[in-house]
């Protein structure tokens, strides 16, 4: 019919059923073909029917389920013409009620715009393990490299190790009062540099754009099917609440993310007058966090690096080595502790 397109090109698998409940999910291969709008509604439409499913059927135990996939590819675009396209060789996932783990191999990302390639990761592994409402561990293995707008290799990270591991607060503590404990450990071998400040500004910008839109994945979906919707809005920010958004879960200090219908002028006018539903993505207030980084040593190897200034200036074949970096303690909200560490 007229306004519906496929997004999943294609897709091969089998399930596995037990005891009436799906226990394995296997596919050999899949594609898809979407917007980044379609990503962010699809991965929220997954969180809704699982918390709605295991509402419905609380009284019965699940096993737990695994799902693995032999090869998997999907292009997102976004509305400023920028393209993402991911690919993954293999991937095992394997859950049950108190967490999961999740591993890949060989994973792919390449960003694209104006028709461009921009840069690519590549991950040899990746591997994340959390456990319901405690703590979540990723351990990656990879290489970065991004690219100008001439093709060119501006940036390269042969070999990268990344580790994270958050804990959250304690159940039944106040987690905007009590700390998260986040650790992130950063080895890199030796960084290649073959640009100009221009280009490495222009990345900062792109990594801003994409950190705005992954709040999207982590925002509460909120739907108001009838007025007052029983919430003040003001500079995205919102703080009064009762009726309905009480009753939904809507937190005072919550920062809105997206609305549908999407925004026509001011936010609090819009949203007291738009057709009904109306569809909020809400993130949470910020919470305050307890960070360790650090940063193994590494050489810089610039063959070339221009800068801008009232005089242009240019380096060629500087190598800068950078001792291992630790810092520990690091405490504030996320955009507190990203200010300290820059």
């Amino acid at each position: 019919r007229a306004g519906r397109r496929s997004m999943v090109e294609e897709l091969a698998c089998s399930i596995k059923v037990g005891e009436d409940r799906v226990t394995s999910i296997r596919c050999s291969s899949a594609y898809a073909n979407c917007s980044l709008q379609d990503v962010i509604a699809l991965w929220h439409l997954a969180r809704h029917l699982v918390r709605h499913l295991a509402a419905a059927d609380a009284s019965r135990a699940w096993p737990g389920a695994e799902v693995y996939i032999g090869e998997v590819s999907c292009l997102v675009r976004d509305p400023e013409g920028r393209e993402c396209l991911a690919a993954v060789s293999r991937m095992d996932c394997s859950f049950n009620p108190n967490g999961g783990i999740v591993s890949a191999e060989g994973v792919h990302v390449h960003i694209r715009s104006e028709g461009q390639e921009r840069g690519s990761l590549r991950l040899t592994s990746i591997s994340t393990s959390w456990s319901l409402g405690h703590a979540l561990k990723c351990n990656a293995e990879g290489s970065v490299d991004l690219l100008d707008e001439s093709a060119h290799v501006a940036v390269a990270c042969p070999a990268l190790h990344i580790t994270l591991s958050c804990e959250k607060a304690p159940v039944g503590a106040r987690a905007e009062t009590l700390p998260a404990r986040v650790v992130l450990s950063l080895a890199p071998a030796d960084i290649e540099l073959d640009t100009s400040e221009e280009f490495i500004a222009s990345c900062r910008r792109c990594v801003g754009y994409f950190s705005n839109e992954f709040e999207a994945f982590l925002a509460h979906r909120v739907v108001f099917h009838e007025r007052p919707l029983g919430l003040q809005v003001a500079d995205d920010i919102v703080y009064n609440i009762c009726g309905a958004a009480e009753q939904l879960g809507v937190m005072p200090g919550s920062s809105v993310a997206r609305v549908h219908p999407p925004i026509q002028g001011n936010l609090a006018e819009h949203v007291g007058s738009c057709p009904l539903p109306v569809v909020l993505l809400l993130l949470p207030p910020p919470r305050q966090l307890d960070v360790d980084i650090s940063i193994e040593a590494f050489t810089l190897r610039a063959k070339r690096f221009t800068a801008l200034r009232a005089v242009d200036l240019t380096l060629y074949r500087a190598d800068v080595e950078f001792e291992r970096f630790t810092e520990q303690g690091i405490r504030g909200t996320s955009e507190e502790v990203s200010a300290t560490i820059s």
